[in-house]
Order: structure tokens, then sequence, then C-alpha cells
């Protein structure tokens, strides 16, 4: 990056016309002072179809961070060569007439109609805030910097000489490289390994969920199943309940019930309507198996 050593350089502007209608011969100026901004910018290419034209653009522009504006700019390059790019300026789009705005003061006061209003008066640049116009100012001449130099400081070449650059062209930029990158459409590929795992989990999940579907049809017995020793507690037809009560915690409960025999079962076998309860009563096992055809309550 040029250091600031140098002092920046000053671009005067100078356009004929005033704030009076047909006052051509005020002449109004402007010193501007020139710096260099370093920028980081994103570029977007589009190719419509295979084998088209590749149309590129900028979509994003920032300043650099880190980089701070230097004094160095195109105009501390040597005299001759700024003042031939710079003569070019009020040289383009001339107006026919001496009086008449030319397509570069146009362009100053309105971009967008700089070329379609067709107006003989000449522009008062005064209703025209200086941010503004510095910008607009600072396109042109960066557009007309770029547009000189030969295209062998860019591409390598001229087209005359591929693999020569002149020693006068060389030396305005240091040669750089860059990465072309193409995206295609995205494909997927399968890992067979990884495809082998997920369909051997998939399978083992699809089984476990039948097997829930056929013992769920196959149970007769409702879901009684919360906490086992709470149901020793609170049944009617358990019979071995140990002393405590209440006071008893699940885990020790179930540590003095370990070995005691219980099912959910028919209590009242004997009768039309039977009752399904959960009970410690072994000698029911033969009579109080649960049945589709019979009634509980």
């Amino acid at each position: 990056m040029p250091s600031n050593d140098v002092e920046k350089a000053t671009l005067v502007f100078g356009t004929r016309g005033g704030t009076t209608t047909g006052s051509y011969s005020e002449i109004r100026m402007t010193h501007c002072e020139v710096s260099a901004t370093y920028v980081e910018t994103e570029i977007e290419c589009i190719r419509a179809s295979a084998g088209g034209a590749l149309r590129c653009a900028a979509s994003r522009i920032r300043e650099a961070p880190g980089m701070p504006h230097s004094n160095w700019s195109s105009l501390n390059i040597q005299r001759s060569f700024t003042g031939n790019y710079l003569s070019y300026i009020p040289d383009t789009i001339q107006s026919a007439h001496r009086v008449t705005p030319s397509g570069l003061e146009s362009y100053l006061q309105d971009p967008p109609t700089s070329f379609s209003d067709g107006t003989m008066d000449i522009h008062d640049f005064g209703n025209i805030s200086m941010d503004v116009f510095q910008a607009r100012l600072a396109l042109i001449v960066n557009t007309f910097y770029h547009a000189s130099l030969n295209t062998s400081n860019f591409l390598g070449a001229d087209g005359v000489g591929l693999y020569h650059v002149p020693w006068n062209y060389a030396n305005q930029y240091g040669n750089t490289s860059g990465t072309w990158t193409e995206f295609t459409p995205p494909r997927y590929e399968v890992k067979f390994g990884w495809f082998a795992l997920y369909l051997a989990g998939t399978t083992v999940l699809a089984i476990c969920a039948i097997v829930t579907v056929v013992m769920t049809v196959l149970t007769r017995a409702p879901d009684l199943f919360g906490g086992v020793s709470s149901l020793t507690r609170d049944s009617a037809f358990v019979t071995g309940v140990p002393d405590g009560g209440s006071s008893l915690s699940g885990s020790e409960r179930a540590r003095l019930l370990k070995d005691l025999w219980v099912k959910i079962q028919d209590v009242k076998p004997e009768r039309e309507v039977g009752r399904i309860a959960f009970s410690d009563r072994k000698e029911l096992e033969g009579t109080a198996r649960l049945r589709w055809d019979r009634k509980y309550e």
C-alpha cells in the first residue's frame, strides 16, 4: 500500500453558469483534494446458458478493513499520463453549442436524465450537495482512468504480444493471480457404508414398532404397571402386604415384595361379570385367566 509521504493532489473542476438564468459569463470552480480508498468488491458472474456469454457485475462493495485512505492516487502518476486521461473528460459527449451543457455537466447534475432531458439551459451546480457532487465526479475520474490503461495491466496482454508486456506498462501495476470457481448443480452421492448402517437402524426401529403394535393387540389386560409396588399397597386383592403401610418408599416396598407372586387377573371368576384387579391370589390362576368373550367390571 502506498504511504502518505506524498501530498494530496488537487483536481480543479470548472464550469460556466450561475444561479441567474442566462448568466453564461459566470465561472464556477471547485477544488477537490484527491485520495485513494481501498475497497473489497464481491463480483457475481452469470452465464444464462452453456457456452453463453459470461456477464459479471459487482454485487457488493465495502471499504477494506485495516486499509486507511491514502494520499496517493492516479493523479500522482507522471504528469504526462495524468494530463492525457484528464484531458479526455471535458471533450467527451460535447455539446454542439457554446452555451449548452455538455454530457459531463448533464451527468453531474442528474445522472438518470443526463442523456434524455434535451435541455439547452446551463446547469446550476449550487443546488447539488458537495457529497453528491464529489461521488459523481469521482466515478467519472475513476472510469476514465481505468479506461485509459492498456489491457496489459489487467489481462497480461494487449491482443498483439501475448507474452510480452512493455516495460512502461508493466511498471504501473504488479501482476497477481486469481482463482476461478464455477458452481455446478448439486449432486448427491451414496456412501454405501453409511447407507447400510442407516438401513440396519431403520429396520430395527421398524421391527420394534411392529412388535409394539402386535403386543398391544394381543394383550388383554389393561396397562396398570406404573409403579408396581404402589399397586400392592392400594389393591384390596393383595394379601401379602408388608408392615409399614404408606411410610415405606417405593424402593423399600419393592425390596420387601421381591418374592411375592402377583398377576392381573379375574378375582371374581365365579360371577357372571368378572372383575379385573391386581392380585396375589395364586390359587385363582386356573380360573382367573382373562378372556375376550367374558365381561368385566
